[in-house]
């Protein structure tokens, strides 16, 4: 449905997706100054409009998609779609050549123009247009599963690093070994940095490392206080990396001797794989480390290695999304490349604040 804005100080329209059963709406896309979107690929524009939900200003399919016309975004657009607007439009009154506008409206595509869907996880589609911003809370909206949308997975334990929860955690090819490591070289001032899989044996320095943290941090660190929220968390790293699903990395300091030394923190890889064009890292630092630029470091290396392993099947950019309240990842961020593109506005009760979207990209 479309939502319009009409004060003076913030006129605009915004596109949500709603449900009679969901207790608020999700954001699609927004038509403003700073567009938003694209928010819906033609099959899912279609169904929209074709579902008769109780509700907003119509129930007439023609209608819907008309209304619903300006968040879409698509370049895999089918041969029978001029057809399908072109009836919608020759049904409101002064519209001259139907076929011939309708042809025009889905060559241009308005403010996010065509855009490329690639199919995630458990079937739901993110693209990587110039506007988009990851459809943020989309993953969590589908969970309900509406008429005519996408399946997406039942409910379970969150992805906590990072401000985008995703809900991939399905095979997307042969995973990387588990004994993949990765390294840092040492600094004048700071020891090598030794980047590998999370493992059970990790638990007691993990809690530890929270130790101190704030009660509400667990959006992007969270806050495990004792060896059961520990062991869980691991775990769940674990069998995501043997699915392909995301990759995340225990941060150690290393010794003189080369051996390990103590936990500073963690980063991941979500969402990669060969022929996807966009993934997100993560990443946060044990409380004790914290101040001391393990972050940047690790976080440059996680890049390098993300770039190598996959820019050359498809990967052109990866994503970094954080909580505006948290002025220390928007640092992390801007001092590894990622520049600021776009604001994520809140998602309640998940995300109660704003969000900064950072991308970066693989040829600079």
């Amino acid at each position: 449905m479309g939502v319009y804005r009409t004060a003076a100080d913030d006129p605009g329209t915004d596109y949500l997706l709603h449900h009679p059963d969901w207790d608020r709406a999700e954001l699609l896309a927004r038509d403003e100054g700073h567009f938003m979107g694209p928010g819906l690929p033609w099959p899912e524009l279609v169904r929209a409009a074709d579902q008769a939900l109780p509700g907003g200003s119509t129930a007439d399919p023609r209608a819907r998609l008309l209304l619903l016309l300006p968040a879409f975004g698509d370049d895999e657009v089918p041969a029978d779609s001029v057809g399908r607007l072109a009836a919608a439009l020759r049904a409101r009154r002064g519209v001259r050549d139907p076929e011939r506008l309708a042809a025009a409206l889905l060559a241009a595509q308005g403010a996010p123009g065509p855009a490329r869907w690639t199919t995630a996880g458990h079937g739901f589609r993110v693209n990587d247009g110039e506007y988009s911003w990851h459809i943020q809370g989309i993953c969590r909206a589908l969970r309900l599963q509406p008429p005519g949308l996408v399946e997406s997975p039942p409910g379970g334990e969150p992805i906590v690093d990072g401000m985008n929860s995703n809900c991939t955690d399905t095979p997307t090819e042969a995973p990387l070994p588990l004994t993949l490591t990765l390294r840092a070289d040492a600094t004048p001032t700071a020891p090598a940095l030794l980047l590998r899989p999370w493992r059970e044996e990790d638990t007691a320095a993990l809690v530890e490392g929270h130790r101190g943290a704030p009660a509400d941090a667990s959006v992007s660190a969270p806050a495990m206080r004792t060896k059961a929220e520990g062991l869980r968390w691991v775990r769940h790293q674990r069998k995501s990396w043997t699915t392909g699903a995301r990759y995340a990395f225990a941060v150690l300091e290393t010794e003189r001797d080369g051996g390990e030394g103590r936990l500073l923190g963690h980063v991941v890889l979500k969402d990669a794989a060969h022929g996807r064009p966009t993934a997100e890292v993560g990443y946060w630092t044990a409380v004790p480390a914290r101040g001391q630029g393990i972050a940047p470091r690790a976080l440059e290396t996680l890049t390098t290695w993300a770039f190598t392993t996959f820019a050359p099947t498809g990967l052109t950019h990866l994503q970094l999304l954080h909580q505006v309240t948290n002025p220390a990842s928007c640092r992390v961020a801007e001092k590894t490349g990622y520049a600021f593109t776009a604001i994520v506005p809140a998602s309640p009760p998940d995300y109660p604040a704003d969000g900064h979207l950072h991308v970066r990209r693989a040829d600079g």
